[in-house]
């Protein structure tokens, strides 16, 4: 089927000049267009025949945020005090009584002042779910910072080794909640404002601020790395006190690393009433900080530090504290004297209630000063269906002392173990019991979960397979699973509508649903005898109201489920719609059912325990049908090509890492295939020699390709004459174009010859492109990364943020870029959709010496709105293209 990249809706042809087999959609015999088009030479008798495939090399995107804060940050005290005149002037009496408070406190004898913690964790089943054990390594690195325990505490400066202190302060995770009751110092919460990680997911729970810090983990920190509010700042605010984490800044394990272990030290700091080194704003390296101060006698007056300059000194001092657990250098190792003597009066002031929290009689309510006793027995795994021959990784999460325990797992390999962490093979299907028996020395508790572990058939299910959900009895398995992490409405069998038959399955969705995750998982499927991987499938779906845009994601597993990859996506505002909009609940006729095929799956999935997944994102929308999923491991394509008796094509279509070029041969012979570039010079020859009448794949070298269009030619000869001239008037010629963007880079050049239809585009071709343009598709989560070229030089990315430009479009992209090793070069900055299209770029000029960093801007044309979903990556811009967006 021919489509636009900007065409965002269904299907639909732009002309008969070109051929563009697309992965997305349907795509059935008789909706291939062909045209032999004009020859550029009537005498030679060459049948020219282009078949476009768009290629599509991605680089992985991560967004990651550098160590800033928001602590007392402006647009988040303005959240809570409303620009009120009166508790504005309020806070600030409070934050000079606490700071009387603080320089005549004395200091005198004391002992450790202990700090019952509880650690929220907002997610949505991401990998901001992070572990029991995650919190727990936290937990040590804090305990170290703050009892001058660090074992890199005696490396500090010389000029600040004798100021290392000790602050004394124990922080002990809970052992009882609010109510009295059993607990582990650690909830979960499952929600969407874990993106947000603003004062609304606070809301969602928060243990009294009197008794506990509370600390939330999340999957966004407000746009920082971290943030609190100081004493003063929260005494009017109970609701808002406590610290929220970026779960990748919480310890140096699973989704943390040592480097950014320190952030949660840094908060603990500010919620104890500490400021920057370079005094109250989050803006270090500025010259204003040198008019500022954060009232510690002994840490130097300095402009702060985002880089590990050690004997960097600012504002007319030899040199600056850059080791300090408040600066921002990723260096931290100590709080000076200074520090702890502030720290010391704050949490024994009244102040937004510190001094309660240390009370003997809280320790006790709390239960950290009590003996540790075992109150819980329970365990997690990483997973709960594997294929045949896998394994599982078990954790024990009893609480609160463990001093032995006794695992016994039916089925598994071994059938007992003693350890903390045990792992267990499977080798039969079924499904299993798993029993824990934990105890303290003097108490045994005891927990089964049955039908725990579900183990798949490896080899999985033969294909071809046609699932029409008519013998289906439920959705448990082993055929099918799901995921429902809300414990509310989720995939089932119904039967009040259906495509064929008389069943289906349907997640009846509602605005109670918005934002809220749910999956419908395969069993395993045996693909090892596969050419091509086709699954196709019948959907229907309407909308409640029309500024839904639901989404439903198609991914795939090639290792049984241990990790998935998204190989489709349609959106409510895009191409999901079957049933229009209506406020009742929808129940599709037989006109109402969408077609949809997935096809770019590369052969790296021809595996025996092959597996899909769909997972529909609620926003709010009317109710998800789907039906008659089809599954087979044979050609893509080839019917196609077999209209026209000889062809070549790209797959898949697109491409993440691999890519094959299809060639269907009519006629015995001598058959050549090569990659040329856009001036038609052979950059690969794929394959040179006698193939038999049929079809035949060769993997193409795409991992090795620059970026920039090619076309991949296959010449043919008769058999009988397999080794004359390639230029005989009898050959046969076809052409496949194909577009590789590495890491999303396309260069101008390219873009112009492929914008201009008709133009001559390699030596060989007689047409080319038309109907080709840079589309914008406002349908992903903004993600910001750099190519692999670019992180090889040391350069490394920080805080990103979107602006608008004067006529309100968000199209200026500002990233923090850190420099380990000195850098100068052109880069460009291109914005992509989830189908890896180009929808902007821009490009500038980076100077940066080694170990600094700098914010840059990125101005792109006025028709991308970043804030409308893309993806972005930076790339080294190449000396071919010229610096678009300047």
């Amino acid at each position: 089927m021919v489509r636009s990249l900007t065409d965002n809706g269904p299907d639909r042809p732009l002309g008969s000049r070109v051929i563009v087999i697309a992965g997305r959609g349907p795509r059935r015999k008789g909706d291939l267009l062909v045209s032999h088009g004009h020859r550029s030479n009537p005498s030679r008798m060459n049948k020219t025949l282009i078949l476009l495939s768009l290629l599509v090399a991605t680089c992985a995107h991560a967004q990651q945020s550098s160590f800033t804060c928001r602590t007392n940050d402006p647009a988040v005290m303005a959240q809570l005090h409303h620009n009120d005149p009166d508790l504005i002037a309020s806070i600030a009496a409070e934050n000079a009584a606490l700071e009387a408070f603080t320089q005549q406190y004395p200091e005198g004898e004391r002992s450790t002042y202990t700090v019952p913690v509880v650690f929220h964790i907002i997610h949505n089943n991401g990998e901001e779910n992070i572990s029991n054990a995650q919190v727990h390594d936290a937990m040590r690195i804090l305990n170290e910072d703050f009892n001058k325990l660090n074992p890199d505490w005696d490396n500090v400066q010389p000029a600040f080794l004798g100021l290392v202190a000790n602050v004394d302060i124990a922080f002990v995770l809970a052992r009882k909640d609010p109510n009295g009751n059993c607990t582990s110092g650690i909830t979960r919460t499952i929600s969407t404002l874990t993106y947000v990680g603003d004062q609304s997911m606070k809301d969602l729970i928060q243990w009294p601020r009197n008794k506990y810090l509370n600390v939330w983990v999340a999957a966004s920190a407000n746009g920082a790395a971290g943030y609190t509010l100081t004493p003063g700042g929260a005494q009017f605010f109970a609701d808002g006190d406590g610290i929220v984490m970026l779960h990748t800044y919480v310890g140096s394990i699973g989704t943390g690393s040592v480097s950014r272990s320190r952030a949660l030290t840094h908060e603990v700091g500010h919620w104890i009433n500490l400021e920057h080194t370079w005094g109250g704003s989050n803006t270090p390296g500025v010259a204003a900080n040198c008019s500022d101060d954060d009232n510690v006698a002994d840490t130097p007056n300095t402009m702060g530090w985002t880089s590990c300059v050690l004997a960097g000194g600012t504002c007319g001092s030899v040199q600056d504290n850059v080791e300090n657990y408040m600066e921002y250098a990723y260096c931290s190792k100590m709080f000076t004297t200074g520090q702890k003597n502030r720290m010391t009066a704050a949490i024994n002031s009244g102040t937004a209630q510190r001094n309660q929290i240390i009370a003997a009689s809280n320790l006790s309510a709390t239960g950290v000063s009590l003996p540790a006793v075992l109150c819980a027995a329970a365990f997690s795994s990483n997973q709960r269906i594997i294929c045949a021959g896998g394994s599982v990784t078990f954790s024990d999460d009893s609480y609160n002392a463990v001093a032995s325990r006794t695992w016994t797992f039916a089925g598994g390999t071994p059938s007992t173990s003693t350890a903390e962490s045990p792992v267990v093979t499977y080798t039969a299907p079924g499904t299993y019991a798993v029993t824990l028996n934990a105890s303290d020395g003097s108490t045994t508790l005891s927990t089964t979960q049955n039908a725990y572990i579900t183990v798949l058939p490896n080899p999985g299910t033969s294909v071809p397979v046609m699932e029409g959900f008519e013998t289906v009895a439920n959705l448990t398995g082993p055929e099918w699973f799901t995921s429902n992490p809300n414990n509310d409405n989720t995939f089932g069998i119904t039967s009040v509508a259906a495509y064929s038959g008389s069943k289906s399955t349907r997640i009846v969705n509602s605005s109670a649903q918005a934002g809220r995750i749910d999956e419908l998982i395969s069993s395993s499927y045996d693909m090892s005898n596969a050419t091509d991987i086709v699954v196709s499938f019948r959907y229907a779906f309407a909308k409640r109201v029309s500024t839904n845009d639901d989404a439903l994601g198609f991914f795939i597993s090639n290792d049984c489920g241990n990790t998935w990859a998204l190989r489709k996506m349609m959106r409510g505002s895009t191409n999901l719609v079957t049933g229009g909009t209506t406020s009742s609940s929808f129940v599709p006729n037989s006109t109402q059912w969408g077609y949809a095929e997935v096809s770019n799956i590369s052969s790296a999935s021809n595996l025996p325990n092959f597996r899909f997944k769909f997972q529909f994102e609620s926003d709010g929308g009317n109710n998800l049908y789907l039906d008659d999923i089809n599954i087979n491991g044979g050609p893509v394509g080839v019917d196609e090509l077999l209209l026209v008796s000889d062809g070549v094509a790209v797959q898949p279509n697109p491409v993440m890492d691999d890519a094959q070029a299809v060639v269907v041969v009519r006629d015995a012979g001598r058959v050549r295939v090569e990659v040329l570039d856009m001036t038609g010079r052979v950059t690969q020859v794929v394959h040179d020699g006698a193939l038999a009448a049929g079809t035949h794949r060769f993997d193409l070298p795409v991992r090795s390709l620059q970026a920039g269009a090619y076309f991949v030619r296959m010449q043919q000869r008769a058999m009988h004459n397999a080794f004359g001239s390639w230029c005989d008037e009898k050959a046969l010629l076809l052409l496949s174009v194909l577009l590789l963007t590495a890491c999303g880079r396309m260069a101008e050049g390219t873009k112009d010859a492929l914008n201009k239809g008709g133009e001559f585009a390699g030596s060989a071709a007689t047409e080319v492109i038309e109907g080709v343009t840079t589309g914008v598709e406002k349908s992903w989560s903004i993600g910001v990364t750099l190519s692999e070229e670019l992180k090889a030089r040391g350069l490394t990315i920080g805080k990103t943020q979107v602006e608008a430009d004067s006529a309100g479009m968000d199209n200026r992209l500002i990233v923090y870029i850190i420099a380990d090793r000195a850098f100068s070069g052109a880069v460009s900055a291109v914005a992509t959709d989830e189908e890896g299209r180009e929808m902007g770029r821009s490009g500038l000029q980076l100077d940066l010496a080694a170990g600094n960093a700098d914010y840059f801007t990125f101005k792109f044309q006025a028709r991308t709105d970043l804030e409308r979903k893309s993806k972005v990556v930076i790339c080294e811009r190449s000396e071919m293209e010229s610096p678009p967006g300047e």
